[in-house]
């Protein structure tokens, strides 16, 4: 980080999920607006990737937020992580 739109690459988010969780893994810009959806979709425990490919979108800073809502409890962590595009 940062990552670049000229390099036409994406970036990897790597994530652990420690028990069986519906997990989504969205990215926001600065105002708080949706841009992608990486991932939407129960998981059982394990490691896992997914890979963002910044097309379309205009510089500056986005959040990617990992919610994962636990299948046992209904209970929900939540981790945000920062990321700087460049031109």
């Amino acid at each position: 980080n940062p990552l670049s739109l000229n390099s036409g690459t994406g970036t990897t988010l790597q994530y652990n999920v420690a028990e069986d969780s519906h997990i989504r893994l969205s990215v926001r810009n600065m105002l708080g607006q949706e841009v992608a959806t990486l991932v939407d979709a129960p998981m059982a425990a394990g490691s896992y990737n997914a890979t963002w490919y910044p097309t379309g979108i205009p510089a500056g800073n986005y959040i990617a937020t990992l919610v994962a809502e636990t299948a046992a409890s209904g209970n929900a962590e939540i981790r945000h992580l920062q990321m700087q595009i460049v031109r």
